[in-house]
Protein backbone atom coordinates (compact mmCIF):
# COMPACT_ATOMS: atom_id res chain seq x y z
CA UNK A 1 0.00 0.00 0.00
CA UNK A 2 1.38 3.39 -0.98
CA UNK A 3 1.58 6.27 1.46
CA UNK A 4 -0.52 9.38 0.87
CA UNK A 5 1.64 12.28 -0.19
CA UNK A 6 -1.11 14.92 -0.06
CA UNK A 7 -3.93 15.88 2.27
CA UNK A 8 -7.19 16.62 0.44
CA UNK A 9 -9.76 19.26 1.30
CA UNK A 10 -13.02 19.81 -0.56
CA UNK A 11 -15.18 22.82 -1.26
CA UNK A 12 -18.88 22.76 -0.38
CA UNK A 13 -19.60 22.93 -4.11
CA UNK A 14 -17.53 19.78 -4.70
CA UNK A 15 -19.38 17.90 -1.94
CA UNK A 16 -22.77 19.00 -3.30
CA UNK A 17 -21.90 18.04 -6.89
CA UNK A 18 -20.50 14.68 -5.74
CA UNK A 19 -23.70 13.76 -3.88
CA UNK A 20 -25.79 14.78 -6.89
CA UNK A 21 -23.88 12.78 -9.51
CA UNK A 22 -23.39 9.65 -7.38
CA UNK A 23 -27.05 8.97 -6.61
CA UNK A 24 -27.53 5.24 -7.32
CA UNK A 25 -24.35 5.02 -9.44
CA UNK A 26 -22.12 2.43 -7.76
CA UNK A 27 -19.59 2.05 -10.55
CA UNK A 28 -19.09 5.81 -10.84
CA UNK A 29 -18.73 6.03 -7.04
CA UNK A 30 -15.99 3.38 -7.18
CA UNK A 31 -14.17 5.25 -9.96
CA UNK A 32 -14.38 8.55 -8.04
CA UNK A 33 -12.97 6.84 -4.94
CA UNK A 34 -10.06 5.38 -6.94
CA UNK A 35 -9.35 8.77 -8.54
CA UNK A 36 -9.35 10.56 -5.19
CA UNK A 37 -6.99 7.94 -3.73
CA UNK A 38 -4.74 8.39 -6.76
CA UNK A 39 -4.67 12.17 -6.31
CA UNK A 40 -3.66 11.72 -2.64
CA UNK A 41 -0.68 9.54 -3.62
CA UNK A 42 0.49 11.18 -6.89
CA UNK A 43 -1.81 13.62 -8.70
CA UNK A 44 0.33 13.46 -11.83
CA UNK A 45 0.32 9.70 -12.32
CA UNK A 46 -0.31 8.79 -15.96
CA UNK A 47 -3.58 6.94 -15.29
CA UNK A 48 -5.26 10.14 -14.00
CA UNK A 49 -4.36 12.07 -17.17
CA UNK A 50 -3.93 15.21 -15.06
CA UNK A 51 -3.38 18.43 -16.98
CA UNK A 52 -3.76 22.13 -16.33
CA UNK A 53 -6.79 23.96 -17.70
CA UNK A 54 -8.07 27.51 -17.59
CA UNK A 55 -11.58 27.55 -16.09
CA UNK A 56 -13.37 30.94 -16.17
CA UNK A 57 -14.65 30.65 -12.58
CA UNK A 58 -11.32 29.51 -11.05
CA UNK A 59 -8.52 30.49 -13.42
CA UNK A 60 -5.64 28.04 -13.93
CA UNK A 61 -6.46 24.70 -12.24
CA UNK A 62 -5.72 21.00 -12.71
CA UNK A 63 -8.13 18.43 -14.14
CA UNK A 64 -7.90 14.70 -13.38
CA UNK A 65 -9.87 12.03 -15.22
CA UNK A 66 -12.42 9.89 -13.34
CA UNK A 67 -13.76 8.08 -16.41
CA UNK A 68 -14.53 8.88 -20.04
CA UNK A 69 -16.79 11.82 -19.20
CA UNK A 70 -16.20 12.88 -15.57
CA UNK A 71 -13.35 15.05 -14.26
CA UNK A 72 -12.22 16.41 -10.90
CA UNK A 73 -10.97 20.01 -10.89
CA UNK A 74 -8.42 20.83 -8.17
CA UNK A 75 -5.70 23.23 -7.04
CA UNK A 76 -2.68 23.19 -4.76
CA UNK A 77 -3.52 25.17 -1.63
CA UNK A 78 -0.24 24.98 0.29
CA UNK A 79 2.59 22.52 0.81
CA UNK A 80 1.06 19.05 0.84
CA UNK A 81 -2.58 20.22 0.55
CA UNK A 82 -4.85 19.83 -2.49
CA UNK A 83 -8.29 21.48 -2.68
CA UNK A 84 -10.87 19.56 -4.72
CA UNK A 85 -12.86 22.37 -6.34
CA UNK A 86 -15.45 20.68 -8.57
CA UNK A 87 -16.51 17.40 -10.10
CA UNK A 88 -18.58 17.01 -13.23
CA UNK A 89 -18.78 16.01 -16.84
CA UNK A 90 -17.70 17.59 -20.10
CA UNK A 91 -21.30 18.09 -21.16
CA UNK A 92 -24.82 18.31 -19.79
CA UNK A 93 -26.04 19.96 -16.61
CA UNK A 94 -22.98 19.00 -14.53
CA UNK A 95 -20.47 20.55 -16.96
CA UNK A 96 -17.24 21.03 -15.00
CA UNK A 97 -15.34 23.50 -17.24
CA UNK A 98 -17.76 26.42 -16.79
Amino acid sequence: MKKNKYCLHTTMEFARELRKILKNKRELARRVELTIEGIKIDPFTVSLRTHSVNVPSFGRVYSSRVNGDYRIIWTFEEEGVILLQRIGSHSGSSKVYR
